[in-house]
This record gives C-alpha cells, sequence and structure tokens, in this order.
C-alpha cells in the first residue's frame, strides 16, 4: 500500500476547522452551565419539599444517570421533531 498523508485539505479549511472547535467549546459550556443550574435546582427542592417530590426527583435523576447518553442524543435528535412539529 502506497498511501501517503496529505494536509492539504486541512490546512485550506483550518479556518473552518476552528470555527468547528469554538463551536464546540462554546456548547460545551452553555450544556454545562444549563447542567449546573438544573442540579442546583433540583438539589434545592429536594432538600426542601416533601417525600412525593423528593421521589420524582430521584426518578428522574435516577433515568438521567442509568440511561445511555447516546440514546437520549439519538432520542432528542430524532424523537423531539416529531412531538414538537418543526
Amino acid at each position: 500500500m502506497g498511501y501517503q498523508l496529505s494536509f492539504n485539505q486541512i490546512w485550506r479549511n483550518f479556518d473552518k476547522l476552528i470555527d468547528g472547535v469554538i463551536l464546540s467549546v462554546e456548547l460545551a459550556i452553555i450544556a454545562i452551565l444549563i447542567g449546573a443550574v438544573i442540579g442546583l435546582v433540583l438539589a434545592v427542592i429536594y432538600v426542601s419539599s416533601g417525600r412525593v417530590v423528593r421521589a420524582i426527583i430521584s426518578a428522574y435523576v435516577e433515568f438521567i444517570r442509568n440511561v445511555p447518553l447516546l440514546l437520549l442524543v439519538c432520542l432528542v435528535f430524532y424523537g423531539l421533531p416529531t412531538v414538537v412539529d418543526i
């Protein structure tokens, strides 16, 4: 096999690659902030509420923790557009 690795395409589209990296970091920061806010709100509600609300919050947390992330991503990507008619 005489395959030769060429970086010409990468260097030609390097600006798009950097834009993609920046977008990924921005989305990660936004997701972390949203997750922290949801977690903090649920923790405060969990501590200061009754048995039924604690059970609901515990079920939500266990569902999110035990379902594989890829399954949730596929569910949101394919399932949400069918529910919300976009």
